[in-house]
């Protein structure tokens, strides 16, 4: 208060001082330099990690001055979404992560940040989706197995959907090899450990399970349609029983028709098709067409091959 009181006596504006004498990382917290918020009462809880490059300063601080953003330098409200500095991104890069809050209510805190940022994404910039383990998964760790493993399966067509080049993908996104090579024995018995946290999935958190399949967007609808395409696949995932996951891992014909049978299902959902979308706008010579899976219709099976099949990150 005793510097904007100054400033104003000197007749001087603080956004121009900001604007032209200062830049992105005096303002970022350290990499994970903070305490994420936590709303307890909440339920179906996700938080979110959007990574962004060359981010302009105005928009940055429009988001401080609006109440959208804390950083190191101006600390709103503990509810809001940090900015802080991430090693893979330069020195203009800002990775915003949100809190674990109901999903609605992350989704409309994106929703605002995304309408004033300006920023550009590329194949270091992530999207990563924090679902907590007791809301989504039950705290059950066989949830949790059916889903690396079923992830691991359908990781070309997750691939597809992610926008990461290979190179991307392979970074910050590889197989969990060895869950589904220990899925394909027994769901029941597949020992969580904690890999890498460049894996797809990253168990390496205390209260979240990690989905890190995603390219960073600045595009609203089709980030909500991303969260909620993994929401679903965790449920469907879930409702699976162990006998019918570990199929999964070793039938590719019963591994190609749940995932037609899921896909199908989130196309008529209520959650947007932005990422069904995003499926039908690939080269069908090489990928999949509409007559394929996802209105059942089997001549172009020959399709299906090349998205169902498991892809190797290395």
């Amino acid at each position: 208060m005793v510097l904007l009181e100054l400033l104003e006596n000197l007749d001087l504006d603080l956004i121009y001082i900001l604007e032209n004498y200062t830049e992105i990382e005096d303002y970022l917290y350290s990499y994970h330099g903070y305490d994420n918020y936590i709303c307890y009462d909440d339920d179906k809880k996700i938080g979110i990690e959007l990574e962004f490059d060359n981010v302009d300063l105005n928009s940055f601080l429009e988001l401080l001055e609006y109440g959208v953003v804390n950083c190191s330098k101006y600390n709103g409200n503990d509810t809001n979404i940090n900015a802080s500095s991430d090693g893979s991104l330069s020195c203009y890069g800002v990775e915003f992560v949100t809190g674990a809050r109901n999903i609605k209510k992350t989704l409309n805190e994106l929703e605002d940040l995304l309408y004033y940022l300006e920023a550009e994404t590329n194949s270091e910039t992530g999207m990563h989706i924090h679902f907590d383990k007791s809301d989504w998964f039950y705290d059950s760790e066989e949830n949790i197995c059916k889903f690396i493993a079923v992830c691991s399966m359908w990781q070309r067509c997750l691939f597809y959907i992610s926008h990461r080049h290979r190179d991307g993908w392979n970074s910050w996104s590889k197989q969990n090899y060895s869950y589904k090579s220990e899925a394909e024995n027994s769901i029941d018995e597949l020992y969580i450990d904690n890999e890498s946290h460049r894996v797809l999935v990253n168990l390496e958190h205390e209260e979240t399970v990690e989905y890190r399949g995603f390219k960073s967007t600045m595009n609203y609808e089709l980030l909500e349609s991303r969260v909620y395409f993994i929401a679903e696949l965790i449920n469907f995932t879930n409702n699976l029983t162990s006998t019918e996951a570990k199929k999964i891992c070793y039938s590719k014909k019963y591994s190609n028709k749940k995932l037609t049978e899921f896909l199908n299902n989130f196309k008529v959902s209520d959650n947007n098709t932005e990422v069904i979308n995003e499926l039908l706008l690939i080269d069908p010579l090489t990928t999949i067409k509409k007559q394929s899976c996802l209105i059942n219709i089997i001549e172009k099976e020959e399709y299906i091959r090349d998205i169902f099949r498991p892809v190797r990150s290395y």
